[in-house]
């Protein structure tokens, strides 16, 4: 049950990651500006609040994740925020990226070797991290089927400290 729990939890950092929603009246943070597990919380809040408010009345709470970072359930997918909820999205993308750069020190050795990992479980075009640590991935990897194709490697390679960006889902065309 703790893998499977695991498993939750790093699908829902992944969405996290992707970036969805934030707070809609809250100054957007800076690179020099300091922002905490509570910013991040919040702007979640204010996000499924907006979303809530906005059309979509089921939309679920943020959840933590084993880490302490907040997302949405990865059973949301990734969500497409009304025009009323912009603002809230441009926030929780800022506080997501203000964390990411205050934690980054991207250990490359242990970048690639999780994605010479996911190669040999399966994945034979998960590319090696770029430069800034994150993996450029193929739009196979969108939402929704993104996360049913990582689940399986994700339970054999070591993740811990890895940030995987999926790509996002355009569902215009």
């Amino acid at each position: 049950m703790n893998n499977a729990r695991r498993i939750v939890a790093v699908a829902a950092a992944l969405f996290v990651l992707v970036g969805c929603g934030g707070a809609h009246n809250s100054a957007t943070p800076t690179a020099t500006a300091s922002v905490g597990k509570d910013d991040q919380r919040s702007a979640y809040r204010e996000f499924a609040q907006c979303m809530r408010q906005n059309g979509q009345p089921n939309f679920p709470d943020p959840v933590q994740d084993a880490n302490g970072d907040w997302g949405f359930p990865a059973s949301v997918g990734k969500p497409v925020a009304p025009a009323a909820c912009e603002a809230a999205y441009r926030q929780l993308r800022a506080v997501n990226q203000n964390l990411a750069e205050q934690g980054s020190h991207v250990d490359m050795t242990k970048l690639r070797d999780f994605a010479k990992c996911m190669r040999e479980h399966g994945l034979s075009d998960w590319p090696d991290p770029n430069a800034d640590g994150l993996f450029p991935l193929p739009g196979r990897y969108a939402p929704p089927n993104g996360n049913q194709l990582i689940e399986a490697p994700l339970r054999s390679c070591p993740h811990d400290g890895v940030n995987i960006q999926l790509p996002r889902y355009d569902n215009t065309k």
